[in-house]
């Protein structure tokens, strides 16, 4: 079962415990058998918390769609909202995203979601991926792109799910850097700039952290003729309030 249901298949557990480790730890599944291979020297205490994170860790592997998967539901998306207009070249999951969702490069159609979304409802998913592919065919976030992306039935639903997850990510980010000695100042793959068609956007400024309460959305339009990285569109959390 995937996209946050709980797992159902029941796995038994085995531990094993080798002179032979001395620092790695390797879990794999065989069948409906989880087995946790670690150094026969450590503690019980911290085999219990071992075991739980690497058990954790394959059990939402197992949740994750796959590459494939995306595809597949990127194009039945596109089928049924777009028209068959916005068809990728790839979907893939992206463990660089800290502080976006999703991505997609324009020039060539290659759309990236945030793998922290890997276990998302799949309302929030097809959200995200539906955002994405009407990038392919508006850049920005004027008002052809939001009738476009209008036409999702779950869209509040949605919206709703990803501000508050959202602002709990990024206070733990800000958390993080408030930590650090020197702010820590984060960049995407490309240096966003605000969308033109939206004002409000002219006033954030970047490469800056986006605070948790930010609203806006920002769009990073390269020009070949400069670097030839072509365009990319990135998700927010102040675009999905925008």
């Amino acid at each position: 079962m995937r996209n946050g249901a709980t797992l159902e298949r029941a796995f038994l557990v085995e531990v094993r415990r080798s002179t032979k480790r001395r620092k790695t730890i390797e879990a794999y599944r065989k069948g409906d058998t989880i087995i946790v291979a670690i150094p026969a020297r450590m503690s019980k205490r911290e085999e219990e918390r071992v075991v739980a994170e690497m058990v954790s860790k394959l059990s939402k592997d197992d949740l994750r769609l796959t590459s494939t998967e995306l595809m597949s539901r990127a194009l039945e998306l596109n089928t049924l909202y777009l028209g068959g207009k916005a068809t990728p070249s790839s979907v893939e999951w992206s463990s660089r995203m800290e502080r976006i969702w999703g991505s997609c490069t324009i020039d060539d159609r290659a759309i990236r979601l945030s793998n922290r979304l890997d276990d998302a409802p799949r309302y929030a998913l097809d959200y995200i991926l539906l955002h994405e592919l009407v990038h392919l065919i508006v850049a920005g976030h004027g008002p052809d792109f939001k009738a476009l992306l209008s036409v999702y039935p779950q869209l509040e639903r949605a919206e709703g799910y990803l501000e508050g997850r959202q602002i709990r990510l990024d206070e733990d980010l800000d958390q993080d850097l408030g930590q650090s000695a020197e702010p820590l100042q984060k960049q995407t793959d490309a240096q966003i700039q605000p969308a033109l068609e939206n004002p409000r956007d002219s006033q954030v400024e970047l490469p800056k952290p986006l605070p948790s309460a930010q609203v806006g959305a920002e769009v990073n339009k390269r020009s070949k003729g400069t670097n030839g990285d072509g365009q990319m569109a990135l998700l927010t959390l102040g675009e999905i309030s925008a």
